[in-house]
């Protein structure tokens, strides 16, 4: 399950990703006032199109520990959640962090 789970995240990143620079490029065409109008038209179609044929959105991308693929309580810097993180820290396995008290 955890494998399927991390497959499909990697597949939703990697979709935001480029749906991402493919907005912002269609966006910066309609935007643009040097260009004609009817290229600025066509880009605001696709733009509808892109954004009504794909699902792709960053808020569907949720952070979730890649040892126990826990939704909860992620630390975003490591990836992983705070109860592998108390556990790893404890153990040592993990460089520069220490115990404060």
């Amino acid at each position: 399950m955890q494998k399927n789970k991390l497959k499909k995240d990697i597949k939703k990143r990697l979709n935001v990703q480029i749906g991402e620079k493919k907005k912002l490029l269609l966006k910066f065409i309609i935007y643009s006032t040097a260009l004609p109008k009817k290229i600025r038209e066509k880009a605001f179609n696709m733009l509808l199109l892109y954004i009504n044929n794909t699902r792709c959105y960053k808020t569907q991308i949720n952070n979730f520990c890649i040892f126990s693929s826990r939704g909860r309580g992620v630390l975003g810097s490591f990836k992983i959640s705070r109860i592998v993180f108390r556990r790893l820290a404890l153990s040592g396995s993990l460089l520069g962090i220490r115990k404060s008290s």
